[in-house]
Parts: C-alpha cells; structure tokens; sequence
C-alpha cells in the first residue's frame, strides 16, 4: 500500500466518522473513534514492517560478513559475542514482526537498534562514529523508505564494505571513504529528524480526529441530556394530564366510509350512496326524525305539520338579509370621549381590556359595549330598533346581572360580547348574515344573565326552584335564555327589540339565541365540538347553510365564553383570581349546607399547586381541544390559540 494512498483513506474515514457522530450511539462513536485510529496506525505498521523487512536482508548480509570476518581474525570471544549480538536482534526483529500489539514497535525497535550497534562495535574495533550512526541506520530506513533514506543506506552499505575492504588489508581507513561515512552520518540525523517530525504531525492528527468527533458526539449528548431533562421536568409538571380525545365515533365512522368510497371497485350508486349516509351524518338535524315528503300533502296539513315540528321547518332555514356588514353607524347614542376613544383605538385588539371600561363607565360596561356594537353594525336600522326600546333593554339585562359575583357578572358580559364580535369581524367576516350578527350580539350579551354565581351541579343537587323548573337540563342556560326573553316580553313591550323584525326573522331569532346559549352548558361542550369537528371531516363550511353558520356561531360563542384562558397574559391571571373566588363562595355556601364541598372550591384546602394543577388541566383537556379545532377550521383566529398556549405553559411550570 502506498503512503499517500493510505492517508487519503485515513482522512476520509475520518471525515465519515464527524459526519455520521451526530446519528450514532455514543458507544457507536467510541467504536468509530477507535477504527479510524487502528486504521491509521495499523496502515503505518505495514509500511514500516515492509521496510524492516528489506533493510533486514540487507543488513544480515552485511552481519553474515562481519561475522566471516570475526572468525577468521577475531578471538573466539568476539565471535561469541557477535552471534549471540545477531541471534538476539534476529529474534526481537522477527518478534517485532509477528507482533500485534502497537506498543511494541517503539520498544522492539530500540532494541534492535541497540544490539546491532554492538555488533558493529565489535566488528568495527571500537570506531564510536561509525558505531554511532550504524546504529541509527536501522531506524532511518525503517521509516516509510522515502528517497534519502534509501540512499542514505546505499551510502552505508558502501563505507562498510571500504571499511571491511580496508581492515581485511590491513589498510588504514582512507580520506574518502571517512567523508563519505560523515555524509552518510548526516544524512541519516535528517532522516531520523523527519521520523520523529512526521510521527508527532501523525499523532497529532489523529488526536484532533478524534477530539473533534468526541467534542461532536460531546455536544450531541449534551443537547440529547438537555431535551431529556425538559421532557422529564415537564412530564414532572403535568403528573399524568394527557389530552382528552375530541373524536367522536361520527368522526370515526366517517373516515371508515372515507376508506370504503376509496375502492376503486365500487358503482356508482354505492359511491352515492356512502356520501349520502356522510351528509347526513356531517349534518346537524336530528338523526331520528322523520323526513317528510311534503310536496304530497295539501296545503293544510303542511300548516299542519310545521305547527307541531316548528324547529324542522325549512320555510325560513336559509333566509338572511345580507352577507356583508353595512357601513358603521354612529346613530343618536352618545358616550364619553374617554370611553368613545377606548373603544376607537382598542375594539379591535382581541385582549380588549374590558376592566378599564368598566372603571371609565362607572360599572356600566355591558351597557356602553352593547350601545357601540349596535350602532357599529347598524343593526338599529337594519331591525327597526327604536333608540329608547334598545337603550330600556341593556339597562333591564345590566341590571339583571349580580355585580357581587366575582364572575360571572357585567363586566363577563361585556368581554364575552367584545370577544365573540372580534371573532365576528376578523373570523367570520364574509361568513355570517346581518341575522347572524344580530342574534349572536344577543346571544353574548344575555348568555350569563340572572347568574347566582353558583353552578349547574350546586342547584341540581340542593333541587333550587331553576332545577325543579327545568328538569335538572342545562338548568342556568335555560334561566338565562328565559330570562332575557322575560325582559323582551315586558308589558308595553318596552324592551321588545325584536319587535320591529317579521315574523320570519323574529323566528329565526328567537331560535338562534335560544341555541347558542344553551351551547354554553358546558355539559355538551364535547358533544359540540364533536358535531364542529366531525362536520369539518366533511369539507369547508357552507355559508348558504344555516346549520352550518349556527354551528360556528356555537363554536365561536363557546370560545368567546372561555376567551379570558386565550386573552394576555395580565387579563387572564385577573379572570383566574375572581373565577377562583366564585368558587370559593359556593365551596363556602356548600360548607353552610353541610354537603360535599366541590372540587376545586374547598377555600381551606387551596394552595398556588392546586391552582396550577387544575387550571393546566381545565386549559389542556378542555380549552386547547376547542381553540385547535376552531383555529384549523379558521386560521385566522390563530391569534387566540397563541395566547392560550403562553397561559398553559404558564400554569405548567408552576
């Protein structure tokens, strides 16, 4: 094997081994550190052997001389002493050969070096400079044979046959024959020089090799121990929470149809007859009802029919007055400039802050954000609401919300409404009707009117009047929508704002509120977003469908409900602290009743981990399932899922 081809080997796989270390093992890499290092070294010791090999012969040759000589002039002692000098340098040269072992080389070659120096001093009679650097030779000649050194041995192997020529004469040394001896001499100190030179330049490279994949495979262990140790501390923090799954058995039993309609082996009427059974299950009517094919029945028994299935009626399902907003409109209302500039300079941030309007408006924030949207959306003149029927309506449901619950009170009121009109605007903008608008405005504003501050559970278990009324079903959802519709249907209908709407849209008004908010009992929260995504499996939302925009609307409410988990950072820790005090007064309530204290509201069992714990769980199974899926079907809400993510990590490092 040639020099330079077994460093180009050499560089090369060590160039392989600093690329690969980054996908290795770390015993992988120390493996691969230890075969480019046995590649070099082992490549080295072939070449030396060779050139061990060679020099020996000749040397023997030379020593097999020596040795004639000795015994024909020389004492016996002197003979003795050359062969054993032979016999023993023969034997750790032959040693040196046969060996495996790389420490070998260094130590075997002195000796051989040291043994035929004595051999020569016997020969040479005592001559220390040739002695000198005869004994060098062996070592200069052995190093990789470059073109000196081979010279320098020819140059050897001539002073000693002058040499050997001179003594069996009886001659004395001549002049020439000494300065070539001195040329030789200085030759082989170059050699030697260049040995030792190129051996500490080979170790050298070797060691930067194989620090720099050890640094590499170094760096790699530690970026690997760095994610380890985040992942386990965040496994640490989450103690068990996993995400809920939100795929209802719809959404399952679609995608098995999905895969059922991809064979390619199926008719036509099959095909039609799969997308058949995934309409009706991607649809939001009830899976149960009758179809009627109406178009037989007369004219009184449709009136008939419709009468008693109001709710299945499609006289009015896809009426709408317009797709787009009309132009904003201040009308008669107004404001303080300092809440007139709140709003003009905040509206459309997503973290309104809803606590200021409340200081500027003298705790009268639902009624100011209400007056605003109204007029903003001009819904005044699109529904022929009189100023003064709209103005005694927000005040009677201002009114009606306790302002001594923490919560669940005007100010939630008025940030619901800001959030699900920001969704309404950037979301929902080209999506939704004027009726859609107006009925979701509504919606929010009287989602949470006449709360006690209390739960669902809390009045279902102490069987207040509100659960005997509603059967233990969504029993303050129930309260809320009737209660608002109590103040519409006020004597003199003083409070009536649908009261300037057809019959149609009075209707489908009616119907809308009534739906989104009993869509905020969060009892049915898994079963809407089960109904939202599963409809998603089916393809984009149709605007022309009013189930359809009913079911984002639903969505959208739901996330406006909850949007204090997806506000920044400062409005959410607020939200928290009063939601964490609601439900400490009814924990206090339940304590009075000497009932079961409810989770998450024993005020003398509470500590800052509790907290952390249960609102990364509420957030992490309940609010991040319905932001994902609201912002997949409708990126441009991703603004609120980024939030969100910021207050879960929040509480998860706590």
């Amino acid at each position: 094997m040639q020099p330079n081809a077994a460093k180009q080997r050499w560089r090369e796989a060590a160039s392989q081994a600093v690329k690969d270390s980054a996908s290795r093992s770390p015993s992988a890499l120390v493996r691969m550190g230890a075969q480019v290092t046995t590649t070099r070294v082992s490549e080295d010791r072939i070449i030396m052997k060779g050139a061990l090999i060679l020099f020996a012969l000749a040397i023997i040759g030379i020593q097999v001389i020596a040795l004639l000589y000795v015994w024909m002039i020389g004492s016996s002692t002197d003979l003795a002493a050359a062969i054993a000098c032979n016999v023993i340098s023969l034997t750790n040269f032959l040693s040196f050969i046969r060996s495996k072992k790389e420490d070998d080389f260094t130590k075997r070659l002195f000796i051989m070096a040291f043994l035929y120096f004595m051999a020569v001093e016997i020969f040479v009679g005592g001559d220390g400079s040739i002695g000198m650097w005869s004994a060098l030779v062996p070592i200069g000649c052995a190093v990789y044979l470059p073109a000196y050194s081979i010279y320098a041995f020819l140059a050897f192997v001539a002073s000693n046959a002058g040499l050997m020529a001179s003594r069996w004469k009886e001659e004395e040394i001549s002049d020439w024959l000494r300065l070539g001896n001195y040329l030789a001499l200085i030759t082989i100190f170059f050699v030697v020089l260049r040995f030792y030179v190129m051996t500490l330049r080979s170790v050298e490279s070797q060691l930067k090799v194989v620090n720099t994949f050890l640094a590499h495979r170094n760096e790699n262990l530690s970026n690997q121990t760095h994610e380890l140790k985040e992942e386990v501390q965040q496994l640490q923090k989450m103690k068990g929470l996993r995400r809920v799954t939100s795929d209802s058995p719809a959404q399952k039993l679609i995608g098995i149809l999905n895969n059922i309609k991809a064979n390619p082996a199926l008719k036509p009427q099959e095909i039609l007859d799969i997308e058949y059974v995934v309409n009706t299950l991607t649809s939001t009517r009830n899976l149960y009802s009758v179809e009627l094919e109406t178009p037989a029945l007369d004219d009184a028994t449709k009136s008939l029919m419709h009468e008693y299935m109001p709710l299945f009626s499609k006289s009015c399902e896809n009426l709408h007055i317009s797709h787009s907003f009309s132009p904003i409109g201040v009308g008669h209302f107004n404001m303080k400039p300092e809440v007139q500039a709140l709003f003009d300079q905040n509206i459309q941030n997503w973290s309104f802050d809803v606590f200021k309007l409340n200081e500027l408006t003298q705790e009268r924030p639902l009624y100011h954000m209400c007056q605003f949207l109204f007029h903003k959306h001009n819904l005044l003149k699109k529904f022929s609401i009189p100023e003064k029927i709209l103005e005694n309506f927000l005040v009677f449901v201002e009114n009606s919300y306790h302002k001594k619950n923490p919560y669940h009170n005007n100010i939630h009121a008025a940030d619901v409404t800001h959030s699900l009109n920001w969704i309404i605007r950037h979301v929902f903008e080209d999506f939704v009707t004027d009726v859609d608008v107006f009925a979701s405005i509504v919606a929010a504003l009287v989602h949470d009117v006449d709360h006690p501050g209390v739960n669902n559970a809390f009045e279902t278990r102490t069987e207040s009047p509100k659960a005997i009324r509603y059967n233990d079903l969504s029993v303050l959802e129930n309260h809320h929508a009737s209660t608002a519709f109590s103040i519409m249907n006020m004597p003199d209908k003083k409070c009536d704002i649908f009261a300037g709407c057809s019959p149609e849209i009075r209707k489908e008004l009616r119907h809308s509120v009534i739906q989104l908010v009993l869509a905020t009992d969060f009892s049915k929260h898994l079963e809407i977003l089960g109904q939202f995504k599963t409809r998603k499996m089916a393809g984009a939302f149709d605007p022309n469908s009013k189930d359809d925009r009913l079911l984002c609307l639903k969505i959208a409410l739901k996330c406006a409900d909850l949007g204090h988990t997806a506000k920044n950072p400062e409005l959410h820790f607020a939200w928290t602290n009063r939601i964490t005090e609601e439900f400490f007064q009814q924990g206090d309530r339940e304590r009075q009743l000497k009932i079961d204290i409810s989770p998450s509201m024993d005020r003398d069992s509470s500590s800052s981990e509790a907290l952390a714990k249960s609102q990364s769980g509420f957030i992490n199974f309940l609010v991040m399932p319905l932001y994902e899926s609201f912002v997949d079907a409708f990126p441009a809400s991703q603004q609120c899922l980024q939030n969100l993510q910021t207050n879960f990590q929040h509480w998860s490092n706590q």
